[in-house]
């Protein structure tokens, strides 16, 4: 007697048993393992961005051997791609490089080069002039749509990534 796997993983509702699709596990696995690189800070973590990253948006050229790094390799930047920041304090957030304020990232919206963009460090709190805004050029805020940042404050809040695909916000 042969059973078909997807009939077995279907809900008890429809006819199946319930049974966990190990290969979709096995594809949302490094996915998640990704954005618990990105965003947590765990001993874990830090020693395997020390040994993979230069800084939060460029890796190390060569590294040794590791079953783990591969997969979240593959999903990290998907993961950098949709996360939007709720701005807090501002400490955890890239001004320039992470999505906080648009569509697109700061560095993208002033069309700053790849090689350029990967060295911008500043956090929103860097930038930061005084209680109420931005240290800013004027000819900065000239880029299309970029005078909208001073209407944007900083609170004693932690900064909150959130996973744009899912309405909660959550990547689970």
């Amino acid at each position: 007697m042969t059973v078909n796997w997807g009939t077995i993983c279907n809900p008890k509702s429809e006819g199946g048993l319930q049974v966990v699709n190990f290969q979709l596990e096995n594809k949302a696995y490094p996915l998640r393992l990704a954005w618990d690189f990105a965003y947590n800070y765990r001993p874990w973590i830090s020693l395997m961005k020390a040994r993979f990253l230069k800084s939060k948006y460029q890796r190390v050229g060569s590294f040794f051997s590791s079953s783990i790094w591969p997969g979240i390799n593959d999903w990290y930047d998907t993961i950098l791609e949709h996360t939007f920041w709720i701005v807090g304090r501002g400490d955890n957030i890239n001004f320039w490089n992470d999505l906080w304020c648009y569509e697109k990232c700061i560095s993208l919206l002033a069309r700053v080069s790849y090689a350029k963009r990967i060295k911008l460090k500043a956090t929103m709190t860097q930038g930061w002039k005084d209680s109420d805004s931005w240290d800013l050029s004027p000819s900065f805020l000239n880029i299309q749509g970029l005078h909208n940042l001073c209407y944007i404050s900083l609170t004693s809040w932690e900064d909150t990534p959130n996973w744009m695909l899912e309405d909660s916000g959550s990547l689970t």
